[in-house]
């Protein structure tokens, strides 16, 4: 999701990231990229797209953290689900 600061001087974007462990088990990253970086990626990100987000951890006031990205380099395509077809 593409923003803007409270001031308007910088922009951003959020999104999460899942890592999987094993077919029952998926953690979810919240990710947040500044400025340039951001503005790149905003259009390219979309859901089951393989993803290498490098960058720190900033935790806040409360214990949420946010990745902050300093690199987002983005993987495979997922591909569209093809229709099965029928035998006749």
């Amino acid at each position: 999701i593409q923003q803007q600061s409270k001031s308007g001087e910088v922009s951003f974007i959020t999104f999460s990231i899942a890592v999987g462990e094993s077919k029952d088990k998926t953690t979810f990253f919240p990710v947040v990229a500044f400025g340039k970086l951001g503005e790149k990626v905003a259009s390219l990100i979309v859901k089951g797209h393989q993803v290498l987000v490098e960058g720190r951890i900033d935790v806040n006031e409360k214990g949420y953290f946010n990745i902050v990205a300093s690199h987002i380099r983005l993987g495979a395509t997922p591909s569209p689900i093809q229709p099965v077809k029928k035998s006749e």
